[in-house]
């Protein structure tokens, strides 16, 4: 007889999921595995389409699928995978997303019943520009905390909005130039330590990129291919038109083509040494700077997809360099790493080594002083971010 459950009050998913990772180290056996599979499919069929997503009485229908004692024909393994794949199965039926498309009229009418203060008409237009799911993030610090209906703080006005949504778009365009001057030179950097080792041609041989897994050296060498083979540039173009024996692009050709995640492949393959000198060249050490080229190829991605950046925890963070050997990060002002202030702090740590000229950060200020009603704690600049000595 299979393993049953105690009665107990019924679960909400999270508390299902306790359940779940209670089992996890049991095993079964081959015929107990499909049996679970063919009983939470039944279950998805018969009960999971009637029953409320957020509140379901599952306890006595999962335990039905637990086994009356753990096997040993399966290593733990197994059965952890097994038991996580049946628990899927198990929430499918709940998990279903029951919203359904609203018209553009509809869009508005649900956002001024919430408590956008606003011209409909207006609001419209701007939700046929800006579809609705974008521009919620930019009155999501708005929305009256614990509301189960989402209502707004009484006053918030769509001007207010726009402004955020609008500061947004010229604070992405700053960005995307500061990391545009430091890919270019830290790429130049790469290119240059590699070839003048290993000549022209030796990134195709993945000796010379050693820290490269097979596939991810051959993924490369595929890309440039590729890039290669429907690139509309010049000197492409003419390179094979005058060189007709060759069949690659030596690597300073190679790397125009390559996107920030190609060039981050390119730095992970690079030897010790290597990398160990091109993070010098910015007075850093390797696992600093690849985390910063990582961090900043996520943040590209998001600009070049006209993503939000304004009020965004980022999900690759860059390393924070060390208290000991860089106090200037942490006096007088701690640099965090969750938000948009330590990326905006990294790149405007290097542009001071690759482009000292730059007007960058005047410019930055400038947005901010155009915008003093955006709050900069969703960014993560705290009042006093000018006094650190990284942005002096």
């Amino acid at each position: 007889m299979p393993w049953r459950l105690k009665q107990t009050p019924p679960l909400v998913e999270d508390d299902l999921i306790d359940v779940v990772e209670a089992k996890l180290s049991q095993t079964v056996t081959e015929t107990e595995l499909f049996n679970i599979e063919w009983e939470v499919k039944q279950f998805n069929e018969n009960v999971g389409k009637e029953t409320p997503k957020k509140t379901v009485d599952v306890v006595s229908e999962y335990g039905r699928l637990l086994p009356a004692k753990p096997p040993s024909l399966y290593p733990s393994g197994h059965a952890k995978i097994w038991w996580l794949f049946a628990f899927l199965l198990l929430l499918e039926g709940f998990m279903k997303y029951a919203k359904k498309a609203l018209t553009f009229e509809q869009q508005a009418d649900l956002i001024i019943s919430r408590g956008l203060v606003c011209d409909r008409s207006h609001l419209m237009q701007c939700l046929q520009a800006v579809n609705y799911y974008r521009l919620s993030a930019y009155w999501y610090t708005f929305r009256i905390s614990g509301d189960p209906n989402d209502n707004i703080q009484p006053g918030t006005t769509l001007d207010t909005v726009w402004r955020r949504y609008r500061f947004d778009r010229q604070l992405r365009l700053l960005v995307m130039d500061a990391i545009e001057r430091v890919e270019i030179a830290i790429r130049t950097r790469i290119v240059n330590r590699h070839v003048m080792l290993n000549g022209p041609f030796g990134y195709l041989d993945r000796a010379t990129l050693p820290g490269a897994s097979v596939d991810n050296h051959r993924k490369l060498l595929e890309k440039i291919r590729t890039e290669a083979e429907y690139s509309h540039e010049e000197f492409v173009r003419h390179y094979f038109d005058k060189y007709t024996e060759e069949t690659d692009l030596p690597l300073w050709m190679a790397s125009e083509l390559l996107t920030f995640g190609g060039l981050l492949t390119i730095f992970n393959g690079l030897p010790t040494r290597t990398k160990k000198d091109v993070a010098l060249d910015y007075g850093l050490n390797v696992p600093i700077l690849g985390s910063w080229l990582r961090s900043l190829n996520q943040v590209r991605n998001i600009c070049a997809h006209h993503s939000r950046l304004w009020n965004r925890e980022f999900g690759i963070k860059p390393l924070i360099p060390y208290r000991e050997t860089f106090p200037e990060w942490h006096k007088p002002v701690t640099i965090t790493d969750e938000r948009l202030f330590g990326i905006m702090t990294v790149l405007y740590f290097l542009l001071k080594q690759v482009a000292p000229q730059s007007a960058w950060r005047s410019r930055l200020v400038m947005l901010f002083d155009q915008y003093k009603d955006i709050p900069k704690r969703f960014m993560g600049f705290p009042d006093n971010w000018q006094d650190s000595p990284i942005w002096k």
